[in-house]
C-alpha cells in the first residue's frame, strides 16, 4: 500500500502531523505523513489553525473512492443538439477552459464531487445520469491536484 500511495503523491500535496487531531485516523493527509516522514526532510503542511472543533477544512477521508480520468468520448453518445451546450456548462463548472482541457485529456484526477456535477448536467438535459462513462475510472485514494 505505502508504495502505491507514495508514487501518487502531487508535488504540491500538504502532510498533516497532528496525532491530537480527532480526524487523524481517517485522514488521508495524516497517513501520507507517515510514508512522506521515512524518505523526506522537508514538506508542505497543514497547520493547526486548519482546524475548527471536530472539522478541518483539508480533510479528506483515508479511503478509496471511484476516480475518473479523461472525458474524451463523454458526449460520445449526446444528441448534436445537446452537445455543444452541455460542453459549455461542463467548461464552466471547471471554472476556465485551460482547467477543462487538463480534466478532458485526463491530466488531474476527476472527483467523485466533480462526477457528480458533470451527471447532474447530464440529468438537466434528460439523459440517464448513470450512463455518463469517463475515459477511465478506478478505485483509488483521492489527491485533489492543487
Amino acid at each position: 500500500m505505502e508504495n502505491s500511495i507514495f508514487s501518487k503523491l502531487p508535488a504540491n500535496w500538504a502532510v498533516c502531523m497532528q496525532a491530537d487531531c480527532p480526524l487523524h485516523e481517517d485522514c488521508l493527509r495524516f497517513q501520507t505523513f507517515g510514508i512522506i516522514n521515512s524518505r523526506y526532510t522537508q514538506q508542505r503542511c497543514v497547520l493547526p489553525s486548519a482546524r475548527s472543533g471536530q472539522k478541518c477544512r483539508y480533510h479528506i477521508p483515508f479511503a478509496k473512492v471511484t476516480v475518473a480520468w479523461g472525458m474524451r468520448e463523454l458526449l460520445s453518445g449526446v444528441r448534436d443538439s445537446d452537445a455543444t451546450q452541455m460542453r459549455t456548462r461542463i467548461k464552466a463548472h471547471f471554472k476556465s477552459r485551460s482547467t477543462y482541457y487538463r480534466y478532458y485529456n485526463g491530466r488531474y484526477p476527476i472527483s467523485p464531487a466533480q462526477q457528480r456535477a458533470i451527471r447532474r448536467i447530464f440529468k438537466s438535459f434528460g439523459y440517464n445520469p448513470e450512463s455518463v462513462r469517463f475515459d477511465r475510472e478506478e478505485e483509488d485514494y483521492f489527491f485533489p491536484h492543487s
